[in-house]
């Protein structure tokens, strides 16, 4: 279970400004074209925004998005790190996991060995 990951986001900037963001009444679509293979080749997501976040949206981008990047890639660019954050919290826990939980994991044998893992 990922931790610390609310359904509120706030953003100090520079001890001035504080942005909240509530991602409760948001709407996201996600739209893919695949290939003939059925492989993603290609996804927009489509987030809906309510006023306020809209406001807040605007606030940051005005405040931390660097004049030479575009909106798009900033965007782009913020996505990306925030899976990669998520990922790399998901990568710990599992860590963790495995790590109290040695009975459940045969290093050393891998999980052909272990009837606790079902191999697939």
């Amino acid at each position: 279970m990922i931790k610390n990951i609310s359904d509120n986001v706030s953003i100090n900037v520079k001890d001035k400004v504080t942005i909240s963001l509530s991602l409760k009444s948001s709407k996201v679509r996600i739209h893919e074209k695949t290939n003939n293979n059925g492989v993603v080749r290609k996804m927009k997501i489509y987030i809906e925004l309510s006023k306020e976040e809209s406001e807040g949206y605007k606030s940051f981008m005005k405040m931390v998005k660097p004049d030479q990047i575009n909106e798009q890639d900033f965007i782009k660019m913020i996505f990306l790190k925030g899976v990669e954050a998520i990922n790399i919290q998901l990568t710990e826990e599992a860590k963790k996991y495995m790590e109290s939980h040695p009975e459940m994991f045969n290093v050393s044998g891998g999980p052909e060995t272990n009837p606790n893992i079902e191999v697939l």
